[in-house]
């Protein structure tokens, strides 16, 4: 019987926003066994900081306004997903392109 694969997890470098579960986002990536753990995690650190950079002045907003974190953000009532989950989207989102594009023109990502 095979054990279940082991959580890991992408502490951000500014703990406002929510850490990445590198296991979670592999699955929803669907991604092939020849994508290394390591390549996972060095993409998603390259669209962590994407992601932030193109959210840093909304996040200097909010910390202003008293939320030291984004999950602390009221989630809206028609039942659309929390800032949290969009977040974690765009880095997703930002992940996949990064693998499909290859390192070496990851400089080369916009960030329009």
């Amino acid at each position: 019987m095979q054990s279940p694969p082991c959580r890991r997890w992408l502490a951000s470098h500014d703990p406002f926003w929510p850490r990445i579960d590198l296991t979670t986002l592999r699955h929803a990536l669907d991604l092939c066994p020849s994508v290394s753990d390591v390549r996972l995690e060095l993409a998603t650190r390259v669209a962590v900081d994407h992601v932030a950079q193109d959210l840093a002045h909304w996040r200097k907003v909010l910390r202003e306004q008293g939320y030291r974190y984004l999950e602390d953000l009221p989630v809206a009532t028609d039942k659309q997903p929390g800032l949290a989950c969009t977040y974690l989207r765009a880095v997703q989102v930002q992940t996949r392109q990064l693998l499909q594009r290859g390192f070496d023109s990851a400089a080369e990502v916009s960030h329009e």
